[in-house]
């Protein structure tokens, strides 16, 4: 378990071509999701251990997770930051003053 959801093994190990054995091996699969992530990007789950079987691992990877960055549903959506001055408004100023006249 990382965080407070359960790694579907048998679905990353089926999606990606990887090792479920070496998944669950891993000591920081369950506990550490920064850890588990690093694994993972790096290859270390692939059942094929050659250089290039890595290199393709990654490629493919990449390309898989392009399609979930750049679908439009799920893509992260610009937005406009307030900013304070740290002057209170007057219609601030009015809340908290019916606030305390209520105490």
């Amino acid at each position: 378990k990382v965080g407070t959801e359960a790694i579907d093994f048998d679905g990353l190990a089926t999606k990606f071509s990887l090792s479920k054995k070496k998944m669950e091996g891993a000591p920081a699969s369950k506990t550490d999701a920064n850890k588990f992530a690093s694994l993972l990007l790096s290859g270390e789950f692939v059942e094929d251990t050659s250089a290039a079987a890595h290199a393709d691992f990654r490629s493919q990877l990449q390309d898989k997770l392009k399609g979930v960055v750049l679908n439009k549903d799920t893509a992260l959506k610009r937005t406009t930051t307030k900013e304070s001055t740290g002057e209170a408004t007057p219609e601030e100023i009015k809340a908290l003053s019916n606030l305390y006249a209520q105490c």
